[in-house]
């Protein structure tokens, strides 16, 4: 375990690095995320272990098929241990010892300012900090976005329907940029280029717009895009070189 975290340099960026990352828009869609994920762990999936922390869609209503399609698929592909380790009822000790006993920890997608308030109440902000190196942080939708730069309010709104804050007013920014997941998505209809665009004017952070199909891995200063480089936008503007 490292005394101090790793700075890099990513992109032109300086992020605090304690681990490795996948960030998802809606998890393991495809075989590309998949074996990004073992090079990542540096295991064969059939032996990966998964620590699941399914807290954010707790407040959401509706139907969770897509949840449980989306833990299924994890019991699906990997071969070890699968956990589910609940913030909010372990001690700080005892959420260490559970997420270090696996490979990787899988995020599960919902509302993301809940997400965060349950990483803050619960210490787990601060056990991030103390994970091994080379445990591996999967985000699926809300997972990844906890870990970057808030997108405003009324953008949350239109784009997810995201309307309680649970006293939010920043994420975790271990990266200083945002996801905007579930691009062109049948289910998030106001997720396009023009909207997106739109409601990002003025905003003054890069946000990575990926479809759930895409992915971002982040391995000490490499980064590297999973299903083609995503949308990027500033400001209301795309960025793509």
């Amino acid at each position: 375990m490292p005394s101090e975290p790793a700075v890099d340099d990513i992109n032109g960026h300086r992020y605090t690095i304690f681990m490795k990352y996948l960030l998802t828009s809606a998890g393991f869609t495809t075989e590309e995320i998949v074996i990004t994920c073992e090079n990542l762990v540096n295991k064969n999936r059939q032996d990966i272990s998964v620590g699941i922390i399914n807290e954010a869609y707790a407040v959401e209503q509706g139907d969770k098929r897509w949840m449980i399609n989306e833990l299924s698929s994890i019991a699906n592909k990997f071969g070890g241990a699968v956990d589910i380790v609940n913030l909010l009822s372990l001690s700080d000790i005892n959420q260490q010892g559970r997420i270090e006993a696996c490979d990787m920890i899988y995020v599960v997608g919902g509302n993301t300012d809940y997400l965060n308030s349950v990483y803050r109440s619960s210490g787990f902000d601060s056990i991030l900090t103390k994970l091994r190196e080379d445990m591996v942080y999967v985000g699926s939708s809300a997972g990844g976005m906890v870990l970057g730069k808030r997108l405003p309010s009324k953008a949350r709104a239109v784009l997810y329907d995201e309307q309680q804050e649970f006293g939010t007013d920043g994420y975790l920014e271990i990266f200083d940029f945002a996801l905007v997941p579930h691009m062109n998505s049948e289910v998030f209809q106001n997720c396009t280029q023009d909207i997106v665009c739109d409601e990002l004017q003025g905003f003054d952070e890069v946000a990575y717009c990926l479809n759930d199909a895409q992915a971002i891995a982040i391995d000490g200063g490499d980064i590297s895009f999973i299903g083609g480089v995503p949308l990027i936008i500033r400001n209301g503007e795309a960025i793509n070189p």
